[in-house]
């Protein structure tokens, strides 16, 4: 199995090695993480169980916690498409920001940036999923 790490899980494992070796100690190995000795002994105890693969993030993958909503994304695009297509995404943010109730639009100009590239396919699609003007 292929595994892809980055440099400080590079680090973690040849720290932990050298633990399970008693090259070192599990608080110096602390110390050079930046870790608490209870956390590299909990790393040392996945290791052991688990080898290189245990020390890889488990969060590695999933969706990030502070995402927004899709069905949001969509009706914003389709907003943006309807009222500010040719109107850059800071000016189209500020725009939207003024028109829209603050609770109901919470995207910054770089989420609405990627999105907005993301979607010049799908504008047509966007727009169907507009909900009715009031």
């Amino acid at each position: 199995m292929l595994l892809t790490m980055t440099d400080n899980e590079l680090l973690r494992i040849k720290l932990i090695q050298d633990i399970c070796d008693k090259r070192i100690t599990g608080v110096d190995a602390a110390r050079l993480l930046k870790l608490s000795p209870r956390q590299v002994y909990r790393l040392v105890k996945r290791f052991i169980e688990f080898g290189a693969a245990g020390l890889v993030s488990l969060k590695r993958g999933q969706p990030g916690n502070h995402r927004h909503d899709e069905k949001l994304k969509l009706q914003t695009l389709a907003l943006l498409h309807q009222l500010y297509s040719d109107f850059g995404p800071t000016l189209a943010h500020e725009k939207l920001a003024g028109t829209v109730s603050a609770n109901w639009f919470s995207l910054t100009a770089p989420t609405m940036t990627g999105s907005k590239v993301a979607a010049t396919n799908a504008a047509s699609w966007c727009l169907s999923m507009m909900p009715p003007a009031a």
